[in-house]
């Protein structure tokens, strides 16, 4: 649709055709891309544009256009960050961008796949960056071809951006172990909400930990044990399992432990931090919608605190820039809890879009670290 739009605005330009003919023709074409509603969209369009051509090369410069979101979400986001701030994290999540990719295997396995990669994109003229001091990260401006090749089907790479590989640096800064435990013990991690499994992956790569991964999403978890099986090849994952529960409803699956050492929330929220990658969530977000994700949070954040051992920790997990789903919501929550405890962690982490000067970009993310009881 895009793409007719702008052919059909460069025919109007050049008066290729008398613009009802253009007009004509556009809604024809789009009605056989989008039915119906895609031609009445594209009428609405041209005809708009036509009656006050001026005024609609303007509207290109308005931020709504810029950012590719509705003035509701743009003052939402506004009101968080204030407007110079929101302006910068609006035009960045607004902007396409390249991918990062987290090399999985030990460290020799990770140099010849970086190697092998590097060799793949300087190949075909794909610009490269890795990260300084974090091998395992690497940020491609393209992926296409790259899941033909043997590396992909050997499970020597994921891709997973940025910010979500944050997770696996803040759990090698302080990993959760008890007053008793030693460093040969097991640390049992509950991730909840896991599909489609990027977190338990990372967790995956100390091998001290057992993860017991949860969601009520049956099709997600399909995909989730999918990759599992590509990438059981070179990251050990016997120590990975997956069943399909949903922790505010379901009864307690069979098998896993009552407490844990460590709870993983990927919470469920508005994914405002990744509508680079989904630029329909601005349009189809609700403020309605959004309240109600909070009071499931909330739900979800006391559930797991049940199920955490004394001096375990809790890292709570969202990919959205409303304060509303990340420090509204841990505020609230250690009001309610006394006796839990916050310990370092990013915060927020927001969106930068993809820059020649100051390099890959990343989505926004929030993440909070608490511990039941003494700080560990």
């Amino acid at each position: 649709m895009q793409a007719l739009l702008a052919v059909v605005f460069s025919c109007i330009q050049r008066q290729y055709r008398p613009a009802p003919i253009l007009v004509d023709q556009a809604v024809r074409a789009a009605q056989s891309l989008a039915g119906q509603p895609g031609g009445k969209f594209v009428n609405a369009v041209l005809r708009v544009a036509l009656q006050d051509p001026r005024a609609a090369q303007g509207d290109e410069q308005a931020l709504t256009a810029l950012c590719n979101a509705p003035k509701e979400w743009i003052d939402a986001v506004a009101e968080d960050w204030g407007e110079t701030q929101a302006r910068e994290i609006l035009m960045a999540m607004g902007q396409p961008r390249g991918h990062w990719l987290r090399l999985v295997g030990d460290a020799d396995t990770q140099k010849r796949s970086l190697q092998a990669i590097r060799d793949w994109a300087q190949e075909r003229g794909i610009a490269m960056h890795v990260q300084q001091n974090q091998l395992p990260s690497v940020w491609l401006q393209s992926l296409r071809g790259l899941f033909d090749t043997t590396l992909f089907r050997e499970g020597l790479f994921r891709v997973q951006d940025w910010s979500a590989q944050q997770l696996a640096r803040l759990w090698t800064d302080s990993p959760p172990r008890g007053p008793q435990s030693s460093e040969v013990d097991r640390i049992d991690v509950l991730d909840v909400c896991a599909a489609p499994g990027g977190k338990s992956f990372l967790i995956a790569e100390d091998p001290r930990t057992r993860i017991w991964a949860m969601d009520k999403s049956e099709r997600r978890l399909q995909k989730m044990k999918s990759e599992a099986e590509r990438l059981s090849r070179t990251l050990d994952l016997s120590r990975l399992t997956v069943t399909a529960t949903d922790i505010l409803e379901d009864v307690w699956p069979m098998g896993f432990p009552n407490q844990f050492d460590c709870i993983v929330l990927d919470a469920p929220c508005s994914a405002s931090g990744v509508m680079s990658r989904h630029p329909e969530i601005p349009w189809t977000d609700r403020l309605a919608e959004r309240e109600s994700l909070c009071v499931v949070q909330s739900a979800m954040l006391n559930a797991v605190w049940q199920r955490l051992k004394p001096g375990g920790k809790l890292l709570y997990v969202t990919c959205s820039v409303f304060h509303a789903e990340g420090e509204h919501q841990i505020d609230a929550f250690l009001r309610l809890h006394p006796e839990a405890r916050r310990q370092a962690a990013p915060g927020y982490i927001l969106p930068v879009a993809d820059s020649t000067d100051l390099g890959p970009g990343r989505d926004g993310f929030f993440y909070a670290s608490l511990c039941r009881g003494a700080p560990l």
